[in-house]
């Protein structure tokens, strides 16, 4: 899959909705990652997070729609990968502007914690404390 930069924005909406789609469906995929850069030759390349879901499910949801290949990166080797992804020569040319056109990201979703609300909490159980007042 080659693509323009005019392109990549429509391939970003796309994507950006078959993933909140996975995430309505399923828990799993709210912890998924995904941080991709529109390289100078119009493939796309970067770095996938897949710590609730297996690689073959990642692929079985992709490669449905788009050509997708998985190479595992060592853990001390993330850097290394990154740093050849977005070297000078090898993003797509955006003009003056800066990378953000040609960069895509999907945060892993935290889990908002609860809290007690003041309002369905019993009211015998709310005590506040007279302020001092001072003349």
């Amino acid at each position: 899959m080659n693509l323009s930069v005019a392109e990549f924005h429509g391939w970003r909406v796309a994507c950006r909705n078959l993933v909140d789609h996975l995430r309505r469906q399923s828990r799993w995929w709210r912890s998924f990652g995904l941080w991709l850069w529109l390289g100078a030759d119009g493939r796309l390349r970067g770095v996938v997070a897949l710590p609730e879901i297996s690689g073959a499910e990642f692929l079985a949801v992709f490669a449905r729609r788009w050509p997708v290949s998985l190479h595992l990166v060592p853990p001390g080797g993330l850097r290394d990968h990154v740093a050849a992804v977005v070297s000078p020569g090898r993003i797509a040319a955006v003009g003056r502007s800066r990378y953000q056109h040609v960069r895509f990201s999907i945060s892993p979703r935290r889990a908002r914690p609860v809290r007690p609300s003041a309002v369905s909490a019993p009211a015998q159980s709310i005590s506040v404390a007279p302020m001092p007042v001072l003349f």
